[in-house]
């Protein structure tokens, strides 16, 4: 799914006819790209997620890895399995059995005890004790992923209009060193730093120096999350 449509970029430049539609086209496909490749993806239709977690012995928290960035999460059903058949016994309750670390968060608190210890009778005892178990944990949640998609929409549209104006509609009459959007002047030449404190045209390849700056929010790596 692109992150913008061609009838709302040309819209936006003021276009008219098909004469540029494949090069536009392009562009939109490029930039979808460029910030998914940034941000993790974000263009995704599916907001509902399911993942497997192997908690390490002992852990009291397990963490999520697929959500993007940022994007609260709801869970919906949690399995606790030694025998990874996810029957209907073995799902948790919330609020009783375990806990988001914070409200929306990728982090998942077992109340009662740690994750994957079970009661078990031993040799020679009476009563039973906890002992850690080989087991997966099956964790269904889903994403409200709509101010990543908005943020990542505005930048699309930026970088777009960008790259159009810098390599197609510069070409014919000399380098563009700024335009205007939304009724604001906006520097795009490759000297020129953003909101990011980047230069355009820099690592991150962005033409527009701004874009960096309004998708930082979003990345994984910002909040050290691999």
């Amino acid at each position: 799914m692109a992150l913008l449509s061609l009838v709302t970029l040309k819209a936006r430049l003021g276009i008219t006819v098909t004469t540029y539609d494949v090069d536009l086209q392009d562009i939109i496909d490029a930039v979808t790209g460029m910030i998914n490749a940034y941000v993790g993806v974000v263009s995704v239709e599916a907001t509902s997620y399911t993942e497997y977690v192997n908690p390490g012995p002992g852990a009291e928290l397990i963490t999520l890895k697929l959500p993007p960035s940022r994007c609260p999460i709801t869970i919906t059903h949690l399995y606790e399995d030694t025998g990874r058949e996810w029957a209907a016994d073995t799902e948790l309750e919330a609020g009783t059995q375990y806990l988001q670390e914070k409200a929306g968060g990728t982090g998942i608190i077992r109340l009662d005890r740690n994750w994957l210890y079970q009661l078990r009778c031993m040799p020679d005892r009476l009563a039973a004790v906890l002992l850690a178990q080989t087991g997966t944990v099956k964790v269904e949640y889903t994403v409200d992923n709509a101010e990543l998609l908005a943020a990542a929409k505005r930048a699309a549209m930026m970088e777009a209009v960008a790259q159009w104006r810098a390599f197609f509609y510069g070409a014919s009459i000399g380098n563009i060193t700024s335009d205007t959007m939304d009724g604001a002047s906006v520097k795009i030449d490759t000297n020129a730093k953003g909101n990011s404190g980047r230069k355009a045209n820099s690592a991150d390849g962005f033409v527009s120096p701004l874009v960096a700056g309004m998708l930082d929010f979003w990345r994984k790596v910002s909040i050290g999350i691999v």
